[in-house]
């Protein structure tokens, strides 16, 4: 590449091609470039929330309080720099919509979340227009008591896929308590068809009212091009209980393809997944005890469901407290696990987002390490990886979570490599300057170096 570099830009920029090879050569570092609060806040359960990416930036779906106790559902799309491009309330105002969740077909955004006791499902247009109004997802019986909780969708290039949880009464007159727990699958066409339906069993049993929308670490799950690969979490009867992932295959129609199997050889809770189209990467915490605190892994598999061999503990062995909110995201083919540390030497407590690299098959690239924050601009209130989620986008990472002492406000943040920045201020200093040279054909190169 040097030798080109030379070829194309002559004598006069030897600086400049030198500067921006140490940058290409060296290790760049992820660090925060900007971040966004939005204007409504709440408790803590209230205000989960879900990010997708599109083809220039990201959407995203909220609940958000309103007068009365009533959640409303809140659309936004966000540019690649995240400045908002749209922002606006959807969806009838008589019902309620706790953890909706969305993706994106390519053209339109699916919806979906629960009312309490039912599940709904509408499709959205780029600009928050009801292109599909909100209907009913069969399954809970009307009237008993049930509740729905932790709804998903996914596009799997012809259908949306849609998964959540049914909580059935441990008693038929409770409206609290205790509830028995249905891991439920649809398949929808575009008209809202249900194409679809399955019962895929139990998981760990919901507690309603519940705490922090815990119900949304139960389980998880992704569409590999072929099958769904899920994971999901069980609990022991004893006390105190003791937990662990399984995983299996099923197909569109929901059936397995490959029998239930424990995800760890460690009892491990919180299953997070993401795939880069040639494997999957599982993230999870294993409680430790008391005086433990959390221990994070990471295992990956096959888009078959074949072990890539055993888990790997991915935080910082050395630091107390332990860390958080395990997370795990693909970033330009790799996978890159996450965690919120609690930094025990600030004052007043502060938190730190940590990553761990792996590369696209699961083989580790980098030990544990901070997000770096050159610009000051974040996370010290980030609520201990509450709702915390990451996706990417070419060369930027998008994340979200919760800040906030007395009351909770969601927030997003916006990633970047010092290397796209350097590429890009190398950039506006060749604008400046005034000599014969091909400017034209620099920036052609450095926006090859940015793909």
């Amino acid at each position: 590449m040097g030798l080109r570099w030379f070829q194309v830009l002559g004598k006069g920029l030897f600086f400049m091609v030198g500067i921006i090879l140490l940058a290409q050569e060296g290790q760049a570092e992820l660090g925060y470039r900007a971040t966004l609060t939005l204007p409504f806040s709440g408790g803590i359960p209230q205000l989960h929330g879900d990010l997708v990416p599109n083809d220039t930036g990201v959407a995203a779906v909220y609940s958000r309080p309103e007068e009365g106790g009533r959640l409303g559902l809140m659309f936004y799309r966000f540019a690649a720099d995240l400045s908002v491009l749209v922002e606006r309330p959807v969806a009838p105002e008589v019902v309620n919509h706790y953890e909706p969740s969305l993706c994106w077909d390519g053209q339109n955004y699916a919806v979906v979340s629960s009312t309490f006791n039912q599940a709904t499902f509408m499709i959205l247009s780029p600009a928050g227009d009801m292109v599909l109004a909100p209907l009913q997802l069969p399954g809970p019986p009307a009237g008993e008591g049930w509740r729905t909780a932790a709804l998903r969708v996914l596009w799997t290039g012809n259908a949306y896929a849609v998964f959540g949880i049914l909580a059935e009464p441990e008693y038929p007159w409770q409206t609290q308590g205790s509830y028995y727990t249905h891991l439920t699958y649809w398949l929808l066409n575009g008209a809202g068809e249900v194409l679809a339906q399955k019962d895929l069993g139990s998981v760990t049993p919901l507690s309603y009212p519940g705490k922090e929308g815990a119900e949304k670490e139960y389980y998880d799950v992704v569409w590999t091009g072929a099958a769904f690969f899920l994971a999901y979490q069980w609990e022991s009867t004893g006390f105190p209980p003791v937990f662990q992932i399984g995983y299996r295959m099923v197909d569109l129609q929901g059936n397995p393809l490959r029998a239930e199997a424990p995800a760890t050889t460690l009892p491990t809770k919180g299953a997070h997944l993401d795939t880069n189209g040639a494997a999957v990467g599982l993230a999870c915490l294993r409680d430790e005890g008391i005086f433990g605190g959390n221990s994070l892994y990471a295992r990956f598999f096959s888009l078959d469901g074949t072990p890539l061999g055993d888990e790997v503990r991915y935080d910082d062995t050395s630091a107390f407290p332990t860390g958080y909110a395990p997370q795990i995201f693909t970033y330009r083919g790799r996978f890159i696990a996450t965690y919120v540390y609690p930094d025990p030497l600030s004052s007043p407590l502060e938190y730190v987002l940590k990553f761990a690299e792996f590369d696209g098959a699961g083989n580790p690239l980098r030990a544990a390490y901070s997000v770096a924050d050159p610009l000051d601009i974040f996370l010290g209130t980030m609520n201990l990886g509450v709702d915390l989620q990451l996706v990417s986008l070419g060369r930027r990472i998008f994340g979200k979570g919760q800040t906030g002492l007395i009351t909770d406000t969601p927030i997003l943040f916006l990633i970047e490599d010092d290397a796209q920045i350097t590429y890009r201020n190398l950039f506006e200093l060749a604008h400046q300057w005034q000599a014969p040279y091909n400017f034209n054909d620099l920036a052609h190169l450095l926006e090859e170096l940015r793909q």
